[in-house]
This record gives structure tokens, C-alpha cells and sequence, in this order.
């Protein structure tokens, strides 16, 4: 099972107080992604995806999924990643990669067997930090690892300063494991300081020099710097005692399975964890693997010490971790990690912690789990009153009761509230909180975390209650939206009859025109709005129909190429015209000198003849009084004596 506490991103100063931030982008960010693994091409796309990661920034390789691999297939990764790079033109973008599950995890020495843990040689993500630098790169496959000019710097990192790349990896137990883990983080992710928690916690000593230094300085200095920013709950032991189930964890630090009071399977921690939490454990191996446990699985004897993986699938959003025993100097050093985790001059993100907190990254044994840019910044807790509406295609429609239709493109957001919980369930308010605790996403009714909620094709017609909960410390607010979708209607089918066109939809309201081929823009016909059309000119139409519930669809568009009359043009010596047009009352009909022309009809968009008269002699000029007529479209069709259509026009009758 997976704990965490879900909150949503504040993207503004709050009232009273303004917090540091940084503006993060992924612009910087390459994701190396193994097309073997159908894990990694998943967790590749999602987080591509979640994270807007620009295209060139994907980097396909092809190699061995296995996680334990020979020296050679990391030669072979490294070297298509750097050729993608530099064939990209792209060696100066990147200060961050991200692999993925299905990415191998480590390598091991010539000659040794992929199932024997001790003959590792180093993480690859370790070996991945220093491509591209001829001076760097000559140590990879080497048996010692290269000193970290990064480390305890205090500054934001960049590649052009620092010569290395920042290295994380998204993996774990399975793909539900990690679009959970990139579901909770994210940048600038705003900690309830009076309700967070953080864990040190040390362990008897024993004599041991290296160990004292971790319990009496450095795990004693994050406890002081924790607690003069004002973090409330510290919990800081130095003794046998094992924390577990603890609530809200924003920041872990422990020697796991090595505290006498428990052991391997049993050293999971079994924490509630809070949105952007980041553990360390001194366990050597604790990364050696991010494969589920073999089934049945529940001792010491099969399953070994301390794996970061559990964490993970126990809600944490982002770990260090060892795929072999490492030297104790290699563990993120606790003081440094929880002050660079909580600085409040500068918001340093998940890579940057772990890499300045560790004193050897590079070409060794560590592999930092997790969204390379996920951070956080404490705040103090405002009473929640916010606002919900509904978004309707951008638009506010200032309400929270809403009809819509599935093609709509609907939201429903959340304004005006308080740093803490937030989030959207399916119901209404009192049915939410008797299914459960509303501070998780495992709610059976949670649809989504944050402010914004955008309705999906899951949604079928119906009328639902949605409900936004805002809460912290400081009090809890429920906002209701009740919301009816209705269902798309179907599209309308042109055929013709004649030089009619006729929509198979019949009740409702129409629209008849044209597509602009240039701009994409729907130009209407102007009075074309029953169910049946005679074109003007040959031209392809479409015909928008809309329901009812005020629910649209168009059309295909119907190639209408001619007009099916007989039209004896070389009688005419000139066309005759009719002004104005459109008409409101009388229509001038000039037949010019047409002697052909010895009958007009009129028709309706029906077919239906309306009006006839004769033509007599030499007559040219034909007043016509219209007023009687409803407004719309029609034509006038004009006869010889032997009843040949001649030719037609159309004309419009607007009031």
C-alpha cells in the first residue's frame, strides 16, 4: 500500500506573507527513454507529457533492459545518447537527465555474472553524470569514484559551471508506481510547517567515528536549522528506536534496517508522505534493485535489507538510493540535505539537494530517484474560503450550476484559496467525507488534486455533484458544483433532392454555409437556417445542427458541383438582375432587353413555387412586393415561352 498527502501547487504570493519560488521549466531536462522497455517508453511519455518536455528533448536508445549489465552495454548507451545530443546540436541545452525504468541500473565488473550483487561496479545513472566531458569521462568503469566539486555549494546548478550533468531516474516497483511518484511532485510545492513532519533518526553508538559524526553534528544540525525556520514537528532520536507510521512525512533521514530494533522486511517505515517528501537511508544496496519482491515474499531471509523501492511504493516522491555497499561518506550527509530542502533564500530542487548533499555522485554507487526539479517552500496556514465556477470553452460562466454538452470543453476550477489540501471528488460534500479521509488521493471519490478540474471523455451524459475540499491546519471549506452533460447529437447527413440539399436532422435549429479553406472559419449562409438549403452557387456546404439542450454538430461537407435545370443561355442576351438584395419590402427585377424571358416563378428553399407571373411584350422592369413573403432565402427562375429554364437567381428577404 502507498501513503501520501496531496496538495496543490501555489503559484502566487500568499496574503500577508510572500515566499521564495523559483520559476521552473523542463526546457533543461533530457529523458532518455529505452524502446526494449515498455516500461520505459510509458513512464517516458507520461512524464513528457506532465512536464510539457519539449520533443528534442527525448532521447531513444536501444540497449539491454536487464538492471545489472556488462561495462560494454553502458559504453554502447552513453554513446547513443551522446550522439543524439551532438547530432541535435543540443550539448549546451541539458543540465539534467532523466532515465527511466527499463534503463539499466548498474554494471558490473569484467567477467562477473549479472545475478551476482558483488560484482557492481558503479549505478549508471553515476556513469551518466559524466558524458560528454573528456576529462570526467575517462573514469567511467573505473573503481573509484570522481571527486563532486558540487558538493555543499549552495547554489543553483548549471553544467557550464560544474562540467557534470545532474542525473535522477524514474523507476520503481512498476508504472503505476512511478506516474504516482511524478503525480506528487512538481515544482515550488507549497509545506504546511505547523503539519509537516521530518524524521532523523539516528541509532545507538557504538564507537564507530563516522557514525557519531552522522548522530552528534550532522543529524543535531538538521534538527536546530529544522526547527529555527520554524518546522514544528521534528522528530530527532538517537537511540534504537525505529520510527514508523508517522503522519504528513515531508523529510526522512534514518539508518533503516541497521536500527537494532528492527530488521530487513520489517524496516519499511509505513509513513504517510506529504506531496514532494525525500528520504535517505545509510543502508548500503538499499537501490540494488527496483523489481517487486518475488511473490509470497515476507522475510528476512528472502527479501534482505532496506530497498528504497519501498519507499517509493509507500508514497515517497523522491530517494537516494545504493545498487551496491558504498562507502558511509557516499549517504546524503543530513545536515546539508534537510538545510538545502528547506532554504528560504533559495527553493534548490530534488537533484540539486541529493548532488550537493553528497559527497561522492559521480561514477559511483548512487541513484537518485525521482523528478529532478520537484522542490518545496513552507508556509503558515490561511482559514480556506475559497470560490469554485465553471469554465465553459475559457469562458467564466460566473455560476455553479451549468448545463453542458460533451463537446464542450468544461473546467471547473477553484479560486481565491488557501495554501493546504486541494482537491476535486465526485459527489456531494456529505457523501465525501462519510467515504473517507479527503487528504488522500486513494479516496474512492477523488477525480483530481489542485484547482483545476478538466471533465474528460469518462464523463458520460448525466448530471453529477462535484465537490472541492480545501483544507489545512488552520480549517477545512467544501464547495459543491452540480453539472449536467448532455450527449453530443448525431451528426447530420446532407443529401439532395434536385438542386435542393436536405439535413437528415429535422427538429432543432440549423445553420447552412461554407468552411473558409484558408482560415478554417464557418462562413453561414444568411437565412439558410431551416433543414433544407438550395444552394446559390455550386460550392461545398455543411449544415451545423444544434439540439434542444443547445448541443451542436456539423456536418461532412457536401459537394454541391451543379444545378440540375435546363438553362437556354443563348436566348439570353443579357442576365437579367434584381436589386436591392438582400430585400425588405420591394424587389426590381430589370430583364434588360431579353426577349426570351415571358415567365418568373419563385421558389422556396422547399422547392415549393410561390409566385408566377407572365411577362408581357417589352416589359423590362418588374416591381415586385415582397412583404408578404417570410424572411429567408429564395430563387426566380425565369421561363421561355416553351417553359425551358433559362437561368435562375437567388435572393434574400431580411426584416
Amino acid at each position: 500500500m502507498y501513503k501520501f498527502l496531496s496538495l496543490t501547487l501555489l503559484l502566487f504570493a500568499l496574503v500577508f506573507q510572500t515566499y521564495a519560488q523559483r520559476p521552473a521549466n523542463y526546457e533543461d531536462v533530457a529523458v532518455i527513454v529505452n524502446t526494449r522497455s515498455n516500461n520505459s517508453v510509458a513512464i517516458g511519455n507520461y512524464f513528457k507529457t506532465a512536464r510539457s518536455i519539449p520533443d528534442e528533448n527525448m532521447i531513444y536508445v536501444d540497449v539491454d533492459s536487464s538492471e545489472i549489465v556488462a561495462l560494454s552495454v553502458v559504453q554502447d548507451l552513453i554513446s547513443q545518447i551522446e550522439d543524439t545530443i551532438i547530432a541535435r546540436g543540443l550539448e549546451n541545452k541539458f543540465n539534467y537527465l532523466v532515465t527511466t525504468k527499463g534503463i539499466p541500473l548498474k554494471h558490473k565488473q569484467s567477467g562477473g555474472s549479472s545475478g551476482d550483487l558483488s560484482w557492481a561496479r558503479a549505478a549508471v545513472d553515476a556513469e551518466l553524470r559524466i558524458i560528454l566531458n573528456p576529462t570526467l569521462a575517462s573514469s567511467i568503469g573505473a573503481q573509484y569514484p570522481v571527486a563532486n566539486p558540487y558538493y555543499s555549494a549552495r547554489e543553483y546548478f548549471t553544467r557550464a559551471k560544474y562540467g557534470f550533468f545532474l542525473v535522477t531516474r524514474l523507476t520503481g516497483y512498476s508504472f503505476t508506481t512511478v506516474k504516482r511518484m511524478i503525480d506528487s511532485s512538481g515544482a515550488n510545492i507549497p509545506v504546511d510547517k505547523s503539519t509537516a513532519t521530518f524524521i532523523l533518526d539516528g541509532k545507538v553508538i557504538s564507537g564507530n567515528l563516522g557514525i557519531s559524526s552522522y548522530n552528534t553534528i550532522s543529524l543535531e544540525y538538521a534538527r536546530d536549522i529544522l526547527q529555527a525556520r520554524g518546522w514544528t514537528n521534528v522528530f530527532f532520536d538517537q537511540t534504537s528506536l525505529y520510527y514508523q507510521n508517522k503522519t504528513n512525512v515531508v523529510g526522512y533521514w534514518s539508518w533503516g534496517v541497521h536500527e537494532s530494533s528492527v530488521g530487513g522486511y520489517t524496516g519499511k517505515p509505513m509513513h504517510n508522505w506529504h506531496r514532494g517528501a525525500i528520504a535517505e537511508t545509510a543502508v548500503s544496496s538499499s537501490g540494488r534493485t527496483y523489481k517487486p519482491n518475488p511473490s509470497g515474499c515476507m522475510a528476512d531471509s528472502c527479501y534482505g535489507q532496506t530497498k528504497m523501492a519501498d519507499w517509493l511504493e509507500n508514497g515517497c516522491s523522491g530517494v537516494s538510493s545504493f545498487v551496491q555497499e558504498p562507502m558511509l561518506a557516499s549517504v546524503a550527509i543530513p545536515g546539508l540535505m534537510m538545510d538545502y530542502f528547506t532554504d528560504e533564500d533559495y527553493v534548490f530542487n530534488l537533484a540539486e539537494i541529493y548532488h550537493m548533499a553528497s559527497w561522492f555522485p559521480l561514477s559511483y554507487q548512487q541513484a537518485i530517484i525521482g523528478d529532478p526539479k520537484s522542490s518545496i517552500y513552507g508556509f503558515t496556514p490561511v482559514i480556506p474560503n475559497p470560490s469554485v465556477t465553471i469554465m465553459l470553452d475559457t469562458v467564466d460562466q460566473s455560476t455553479t450550476t451549468l448545463s453542458v454538452c460533451q463537446e464542450n470543453t468544461a473546467q471547473l476550477v477553484a479560486y481565491n484559496w488557501s495554501p493546504g489540501n486541494s482537491n476535486w471528488f465526485l459527489g456531494d460534500a456529505a457523501s465525501i467525507m462519510a467515504n473517507g479521509t479527503t487528504y488522500t488521493s486513494v479516496h474512492k471519490d477523488f477525480v483530481a488534486n489542485g484547482d483545476t478540474f478538466w471533465l474528460n471523455s469518462t464523463f458520460i451524459p448525466g448530471t453529477y455533484t462535484f465537490t472541492y475540499i480545501n483544507e489545512n491546519i488552520a480549517g477545512v471549506a467544501m464547495k459543491e458544483i452540480n453539472l449536467t452533460i448532455n450527449p453530443t447529437p448525431s451528426k447530420p447527413i446532407i443529401t439532395r433532392g434536385g438542386d435542393v440539399l436536405v439535413s437528415s436532422q429535422t427538429n432543432g435549429t440549423f445553420q447552412w454555409g461554407q468552411y473558409n479553406i484558408t482560415d478554417g472559419k464557418f462562413n453561414p449562409v444568411p437565412g439558410a437556417v431551416i433543414s433544407s438549403f438550395i444552394p446559390p452557387i455550386p460550392a461545398v456546404y455543411n449544415i451545423i445542427y444544434t439540439d434542444s439542450n443547445g448541443c451542436t454538430n456539423t456536418s461532412d461537407g457536401y459537394n454541391f458541383t451543379s444545378f440540375t435545370g435546363i438553362v437556354d443561355m443563348h436566348n439570353l442576351i443579357e442576365k437579367p438582375s434584381i436589386y436591392p438584395n438582400p430585400v425588405n419590402s420591394l424587389l426590381n427585377i430589370n430583364l434588360k432587353t431579353n426577349k426570351a424571358i415571358s415567365e418568373i416563378s419563385i421558389n422556396n428553399l422547399l422547392g415549393e413555387t410561390i409566385y408566377k407571373q407572365s411577362i408581357k411584350g417589352q416589359q423590362q422592369i418588374l416591381q415586385l412586393n415582397t412583404s408578404s413573403f417570410a424572411k429567408g432565402i429564395y430563387n426566380i427562375n425565369y421561363w421561355s415561352a416553351n417553359k425551358v429554364l433559362l437561368t435562375k437567381q437567388n435572393f434574400v428577404i431580411s426584416r
